[in-house]
């Protein structure tokens, strides 16, 4: 699936919180098979024209076992520590930038 660029308003939408948990599946499959293709760590939904609270994760460089994770609904309850790590997003693309992320995160 085509991820939507930076000039479009879905990403600068609020996302939704999900309730009906049928199309998930689906969903999911998407995001993984456009991860997949565009060799990407991680993918949130509303890169690709969706609204719902969705987040797939493939951890490469930290779980040596690869374990992909999908979170639904996340929210982060508690941070700690700091770290900066370069990022890209193809939303935004051919820029890379350095970022300061909380080192753990508790969902």
């Amino acid at each position: 699936m085509p991820e939507l660029q930076y000039v479009n308003s879905i990403l600068r939408k609020k996302v939704c919180l999900i309730d009906d948990f049928t199309l998930i599946p689906e969903m999911v499959e998407k995001m993984y098979e456009t991860r997949s293709v565009e060799n990407r760590m991680g993918l949130v939904e509303n890169s690709l024209d969706w609204i719902f609270n969705l987040l797939t994760i493939y951890p490469l460089n930290y779980d040596e076992e690869g374990h992909s994770c999908t979170f639904v609904n996340a929210e982060i309850l508690q941070s700690e520590g700091e770290i900066i790590m370069e990022e890209g997003c193809l939303s935004f693309p051919n820029m890379r930038v350095q970022i300061k992320w909380p080192e753990s995160i508790m969902l």
